[in-house]
């Protein structure tokens, strides 16, 4: 595994802290080297042909955040992202892993770096949520991509969905909180808080994305449930999914101050719905639902003693009911958001690619 070049796009959060668990890993095993030649943001990238040092990583992080990247002498202006690829390939690099931390539509970039032997792992959803004839052209090379971070964070849920459907088996049916951000919203909600307040709360905390609307409009999790229905074999589009909206429509295209004001004036209506749901001894959930016939994500009122219903906090869960799980479902629970645990999942992809590598 000596000499494996990672060219990473993204130096967010995620990215960040996955360039620090590498560094981790490489100073405890000499001899497993996972080699960073290039970083890249949306205007611009750092290359060298060698691969960064520890401490040229560390640098170039330290130049990001102080707003000083063009001081580097690393650091190169972007036209093309295909070019960078490009530059890859003419320095004659081999093993080659592009690191998707982006949240970008850069499928097309996917297609192109496959087709010149890279392989790809990443936490990007995007990529996967293109239209059916595009998702074909990328599954042909299926074998040179590991993505289980798209959907869970680390959790294996792509890998125990895609093993079921090899084996032969059929699934009827799964259902899944996908949100981590709602997991935590709704989980407030049992204490009986405001949902406006709960809302202003996650944003502090950092939960949510800069834009809350972004969580509550659903299509983050409609993109998932996408994913997962064509991993169980249907060619459906992002369009034909039915999605629940938490956003008011009057606040969709105001001011993020005066969406989070407005949302106080729907405080009681989310109150009658829990309080409702309670009176029947069971809770809220922004649940996803995959079956043959419909794919829909939205509200949904479960029982308190059920799986989904028991759930608390930012953790995700997926319940996957079967021919051969038919009684009993298959259930994997677990951190869904979080940096260090997506960070972790995609590092271990990256091991599992590197281990493939000739």
């Amino acid at each position: 595994m000596n000499n494996i070049n990672l060219v990473q796009f993204g130096l967010g959060n995620v990215g960040n802290e996955l360039i620090k668990q590498i560094i981790n890993l490489n100073n405890k095993n000499e001899n497993k080297k996972l080699n960073h030649i290039c970083l890249v943001e949306r205007d611009y990238f750092f290359f060298k042909k060698e691969g960064f040092s520890e401490f040229e990583l560390i640098e170039i992080l330290d130049s990001k955040k102080n707003n000083k990247t063009s001081e580097s002498k690393y650091y190169f202006k972007k036209e093309d992202d295909k070019k960078i690829i490009d530059r890859i390939i003419n320095e004659d690099h081999k093993n080659n892993i592009l690191v998707d931390a982006t949240a970008a539509p850069i499928n097309e970039l996917y297609l192109y770096a496959l087709q010149n032997n890279f392989k790809i792992t990443g936490s990007n959803k995007k990529p996967f949520c293109i239209d059916v004839q595009k998702y074909s052209e990328l599954q042909k090379h299926s074998s040179q991509i590991k993505s289980e971070c798209i959907i869970g964070a680390g959790l294996p849920i792509l890998y125990v969905i895609e093993s079921l459907v090899k084996t032969g088996d059929e699934i009827i049916e799964v259902n899944g909180c996908f949100s981590g951000t709602l997991g935590y919203i709704f989980s407030e909600l049992e204490k009986e808080r405001e949902f406006s307040v709960i809302i202003k709360k996650a944003k502090e905390l950092g939960y949510t994305e800069p834009d809350p609307r972004d969580d509550l409009s659903g299509m983050d999790v409609a993109r998932k449930a996408l994913i997962l229905a064509r991993l169980m074999g249907r060619n459906i589009e992002l369009e034909n999914i039915k999605i629940e909206n938490l956003v008011p429509e009057k606040l969709r295209k105001v001011s993020i101050e005066e969406f989070l004001v407005g949302m106080e004036e729907y405080d009681d209506d989310f109150y009658k719905k829990f309080q409702h749901a309670k009176s029947l001894n069971q809770t809220l959930r922004y649940v996803a639902t995959i079956s043959k016939e419909d794919i829909e994500v939205g509200i949904k009122a479960v029982d308190i003693s059920s799986q989904i219903g028991a759930l608390k906090g930012p953790d995700n869960i997926c319940v996957i009911k079967s021919k051969r799980y038919s009684e009993n479902p298959l259930v994997i629970q677990g951190p869904g958001a979080g940096l260090g645990v997506t960070a972790d999942g995609i590092l271990r992809n990256i091991l599992e690619l590197a281990g493939e590598q000739k």
